[in-house]
């Protein structure tokens, strides 16, 4: 397997191991793991988990990195191995489990990686403000190179599907455009969220919206008095909800005079005053969670 090899604070020597490539419909977004090189010190089943990574036995190597973690809570490389494995099968890796091991990780670039695996599996259960702040963190943690562009293109990605989720990082998306150059098409489908299936339904109205905001948008100027802006909102629902969102689009447009007449809550995005309403209040008995 190519390896590449960098270096710590510590000065301790750090391979780069690449994981067999796997296809995207069924495995997701693939990325990169830091293991640290192998030594006295590490418990056999972490150095098994890692080689089991590196030949793609995503089974096997999630019940050693299990194993792993039972000898030692508080290895956040034993952790990301396991939900990188259990997002390969098909399962949801414990969002509390990775957050512990970031806290735990210290000022190294595998803190960035477990950042960047937390923002994924918030990006694919929908909760985008939260994986951008996610990718946010990969973005600002020192470390590698690689790491660094993978967290500028997944927020350049996501920023261009969410605009929204840009209001809560001003400035951010000048210092993403100065790495734009760097970003290969191998990169950025890396870092594209992964489509459910079916999504290619709603990729027409998707078309019709994108155009409405680049082209006629701009001529007649913004009108709707919601954030995020209803064209927004409907792109989000249709991504979301397939094309229930459509309903719920248009659910918005007969509420939106009496949200507006309330002004319940009145924020100041894209230059002027507007009144919050977002999707997550209107969805959140579809997603099971509470509000």
């Amino acid at each position: 397997m190519p390896t590449a090899p960098t270096g710590t604070d510590t000065g301790q020597s750090v391979v780069l191991k690449l994981s067999k490539r796997v296809p995207a419909a069924a495995a997701g977004t693939l990325f990169l793991l830091l293991c640290t090189c192998p030594s006295a010190a590490d418990p056999p089943s972490l150095r098994l988990a890692r080689d089991l990574f590196t030949d793609a036995q995503w089974a096997e190597c999630r019940i050693e990195a299990a194993r792993s973690l039972a000898e030692d809570p508080t290895s956040g490389e034993a952790a990301l191995l396991k939900a990188a494995c259990e997002r390969r099968l098909g399962s949801v890796p414990s969002l509390t489990a990775m957050k512990t091991a970031y806290d735990r990780s210290g000022e190294t670039p595998l803190r960035a990686e477990i950042a960047i695996e937390t923002a994924r599996t918030l990006q694919e259960q929908g909760r985008i403000e939260e994986a951008a702040d996610w990718f946010r963190k990969a973005f600002d943690a020192p470390g590698r190179r690689d790491l660094f562009l993978r967290a500028a293109c997944s927020l350049w990605l996501l920023f261009r599907e969410h605009p929204d989720a840009e209001d809560a990082h001003p400035g951010l998306r000048f210092q993403i455009r100065t790495c734009y150059s760097l970003f290969t098409p191998d990169l950025k489908r890396e870092c594209a969220p992964p489509r459910k299936p079916g999504s290619w339904i709603t990729r027409p109205p998707e078309l019709a919206i994108r155009f409405y905001q680049r082209q006629i948008g701009p001529a007649i100027g913004e009108r709707c008095s919601l954030h995020p802006s209803c064209s927004r909102y409907a792109v989000q629902a249709l991504r979301r909800h397939g094309l229930l969102g459509l309903a719920m689009y248009a659910d918005r447009g007969f509420r939106e005079p009496s949200v507006v007449a309330a002004r319940e809550r009145v924020i100041r995005a894209d230059g002027r005053r507007r009144v919050q309403d977002s999707l997550d209040e209107h969805d959140w008995w579809m997603r099971g969670r509470t509000r």
